[in-house]
């Protein structure tokens, strides 16, 4: 059998020259295919928003090289890019830089763009890297005028905002309506004073948090909502952790600064952020707080005022988890949590929520866990040894996988 005459005999599958050698090998077999991608991003499509599939999609770029990335993006593109039409809209609402309405190549394009940023952000890598993925067409860089971090948090409506704040706060109870009022008076005052939101799991402090971003949101003020982990960050609107938005540097260490260039863009959106509100805080480390601290005076040029003057409401429960220190004693692992901070915890203003919602709700068994979570947290169920006692119905009926899987997902098969 004759071999191979050329490159364009190499780029030759039945008859046809394909574009590339990668599309060569594709359509001979020789590369995997990307049916767990596709799987992959059609179960997320069920339930995830069009930002959280962009990042999926960024991901599966980076990390797992798909032998067909456009093909990926063409099936997909509706749902990583289903946002953006709106987003569009509250970006030009006179349309005058987008002729007309957005289209949905308007919208494709623009999802190409935040794409390929998400890609710039790593510094690993951008679109052209991937030859076969298309590129934005229009400088999107120019027409997104200012600062597109302070364009993205300003996208929301504000009388839709303002309506659902008006909604949540008769709900709140008189402990939470009294941090509620503290907080919200020290931003609209511009006191400069930061909190520490207290209290176990159940007392509403996502409730509070979101209820606060709603009010603020509605008088187009800028609210940071970071956690500790991208769990808690979820609950959180508009929620990311504080390595991502802070930029922390990991290792950390007791005089480490985040890596947040003083004329950048997100120097300027901290400058005109209004509230900061941080989740789980005793979870991480102090250093990674009064790293954040010495960063924002410093953008702000005020090294005299706690975070530049800048209101911060931190929340957590000392009970749940502490910063993880390898092989760290007990006084260690003490020594680094935000309240053994010198610079930063004398200066806080303790707000305590005492009154466990989840107490209150009519099924039983929600409150019989909240109540032995309760007493758990106080230093109950456990002996001599630290060993915690379980009530029988948290067990599987037999010590098996099978058994595990069918008591937490009842119905499953």
């Amino acid at each position: 059998m004759q071999g191979a005459t050329s490159f364009e005999s190499l780029r030759t599958v039945d008859g046809v020259i394909c574009p590339t050698f990668h599309e060569a090998c594709r359509k001979l077999g020789l590369l995997e295919d990307d049916n767990e991608w596709i799987q992959c991003l059609t179960e997320a499509g069920h339930m995830s928003s069009g930002k959280q599939l962009r990042n999926l999609f960024v991901t599966i770029l980076q990390e797992n090289a798909p032998s067909d990335p456009a093909a990926l993006w063409l099936q997909f593109r509706d749902r990583i890019c289903d946002d953006l039409c709106h987003a569009l809209c509250q970006a030009f609402p006179n349309q005058d830089l987008i002729q007309g309405d957005p289209t949905e190549e308007d919208a494709y394009d623009y999802g190409l763009y935040l794409i390929n940023q998400l890609l710039d952000a790593t510094g690993c890598s951008l679109l052209q890297n991937f030859p076969t993925m298309p590129r934005p067409q229009k400088n999107w860089d120019t027409l997104i005028v200012g600062n597109r971090l302070i364009w993205e948090q300003r996208r929301y409506d504000p009388a839709d905002e303002a309506a659902r704040a008006a909604e949540r706060e008769p709900n709140l109870n008189m402990e939470q309506r009294t941090a509620y009022d503290q907080i919200k008076s020290a931003v609209i005052n511009k006191t400069g004073q930061c909190f520490f939101l207290h209290g176990a799991g159940g007392t509403g402090k996502t409730y509070i948090y979101n209820t606060l971003c709603h009010y603020f949101r509605g008088q187009q003020k800028i609210v940071l909502c970071v956690a500790s982990s991208g769990v808690a960050a979820q609950l959180l609107i508009g929620g990311q952790t504080a390595h991502s938005c802070f930029k922390i540097p990991i290792p950390i260490t007791e005089d480490s600064m985040c890596r947040i260039p003083k004329h950048s863009d997100l120097a300027e959106l901290i400058q005109k952020t209004d509230l900061i509100i941080w989740d789980e805080a005793p979870m991480l480390h102090r250093h990674n707080h009064e790293a954040v601290n010495r960063t924002f005076q410093d953008i702000h040029g005020n090294k005299d005022s706690l975070f530049g003057g800048k209101t911060v409401v931190f929340g957590g429960d000392f009970k749940q988890t502490l910063p993880v220190i390898i092989r760290g004693s007990r006084a260690q692992v003490v020594g680094g949590t935000l309240s053994s901070s010198s610079s930063l915890w004398r200066s806080l203003k303790i707000l305590k929520l005492q009154r466990n919602m989840r107490l209150n709700t009519g099924i039983e068994a929600e409150r019989n866990f909240a109540t032995w979570q309760l007493e758990l947290g106080m230093g109950g169920h456990t002996d001599e040894s630290d060993n915690i006692t379980l009530p029988d119905h948290f067990k599987c009926t037999e010590n098996t996988v099978q058994s595990l899987i069918s008591t937490i997902y009842p119905g499953i098969h």
